[in-house]
């Protein structure tokens, strides 16, 4: 386990960025934080239901 520290902040409902940028950090140990917006304006559809599935997955699955 790392001791690495990922901000992530104001992701606006763009779930894709979300997942692309999450995908490298998966099982690397490292604790992310998520500042700002998580919701609002998604530029995507489904773009706000997206993101808050990805976060709930993570917090459901630390390790993941």
């Amino acid at each position: 386990m790392t001791n690495t520290l990922i901000a992530i902040g104001d992701v606006h409902g763009c779930a894709g960025l979300l997942a692309e940028t999450l995908a490298p950090q998966l099982h690397s140990g490292a604790e992310l934080i998520f500042l700002g917006d998580l919701i609002d304006r998604a530029p995507e559809p489904d773009g706000d239901r997206r993101v808050l599935e990805q976060i709930f997955a993570l917090q459901a699955d630390p390790a993941a």
